[in-house]
């Protein structure tokens, strides 16, 4: 009887290792929308009052400029999560930056600030977002 208590014990033990080891294949959750350019260029112009955000740094804008009316909050200044936790949680954003990624990163910390209504200009940025609401 012991012996057969300590392999259930021993096999319990194993199965429970093992189930702890695995890879758990869960997605994040994503508390904003992703838009591509033909998308963020509708919204634009369907919504007057959205607040368009940069988050691309001073440098990258004094070498390409920005959208106009956008605000900048840089990405990677040490203040950024104190300057977003200002801004108005009940209006709706546009985030862009150079490529997609740190405008993303920023989505994601502002939905954990509380936002509700944030975009994101995904797999693009300033390049094809200034064309495409230029056109």
């Amino acid at each position: 009887m012991k012996k057969n208590i300590i392999i259930t014990f021993s096999l319990l033990s194993i199965i429970l290792l093992i189930a702890g080891c695995q890879k758990k294949e869960t997605s994040e959750a994503v508390n904003y929308k992703n838009l591509n350019v033909d998308e963020a260029v509708e919204l634009i112009a369907s919504n007057p009052n959205i607040i368009v955000i940069d988050v691309r740094t001073p440098d990258e804008i004094k070498e390409t400029g920005t959208i106009e009316n956008a605000s900048n909050i840089d990405f990677k200044a040490a203040d950024f999560k104190e300057k977003v936790s200002e801004l108005d949680k009940s209006k709706e954003y546009l985030l862009f930056c150079r490529t997609g990624n740190r405008s993303g990163q920023a989505s994601q910390i502002m939905a954990d600030l509380g936002f509700t209504n944030i975009n994101n200009l995904k797999d693009a940025g300033y390049d094809e977002f200034s064309k495409a609401l230029a056109k």
